[in-house]
């Protein structure tokens, strides 16, 4: 064909082609569900706040009521040893990686569609346990004093992808693989 002699429109066709296929990588049920929550029942859910245009996320856990209020969350945090601010991701060497709790909404949740899967939905008081044991976690991972690693793509990376996999450890549940690229993920901080 004539057209795609010329480079110009050869490159655009090619970028534009590899635009959309990144797209509907980053922007399908698969990678990226919806949790469907069913109604009456509280539940824990593993969520991801999109990173890099969601090519990489941070995974995080989510406590909602039975309507589907977010009443509590759980963040593995980069930590500034010195000023005690929690970032997202840190460049930094030297700072801490923490366990955050947050008793609302953090990333205003309940208006964005971030993915995320259901771990477990039962009874309030089932529920709340489960929330107590992770907590818990939470506490031994901040005591254990570990060092935040933000981009190590193989071996062990400490970062909040890492914590979300451990408090789910913990409370007995598996979590599900959320994203594209998720250094951290299935990595358990604690061994337990």
């Amino acid at each position: 064909m004539i057209v795609f002699k010329n480079r110009v429109v050869n490159d655009f066709f090619w970028s534009g082609l590899f635009v959309l296929f990144l797209y509907w990588t980053i922007n399908n049920p698969v990678t990226h569900p919806i949790p469907k929550l069913e109604e009456g029942l509280w539940s824990i859910e593993e969520m991801q706040r999109p990173l890099l245009g969601g090519i990489v996320g941070h995974n995080f856990l989510v406590l909602r009521d039975e309507g589907g209020k977010i009443i509590s969350e759980l963040h593995g945090l980069a930590t500034d040893t010195t000023t005690g601010e929690a970032k997202f991701v840190t460049f930094n060497k030297g700072e801490k990686l923490r366990v955050w709790e947050f008793d609302k909404p953090k990333y205003n949740l309940s208006e964005n569609k971030f993915a995320g899967k259901i771990l477990k939905e039962g009874n309030k008081d089932t529920i709340l346990s489960m929330w107590d044991n992770a907590k818990n976690c939470g506490e031994d991972i901040n005591n254990a004093d570990f060092l935040y690693s933000a981009f190590k793509l193989k071996g062990q990376t400490e970062n909040s992808n890492s914590v979300a996999y451990t408090l789910a450890s913990c409370m007995g549940v598996d979590t599900k693989h959320l994203g594209l690229i998720i250094p951290g993920d299935r990595f358990n901080l604690l061994n337990r």
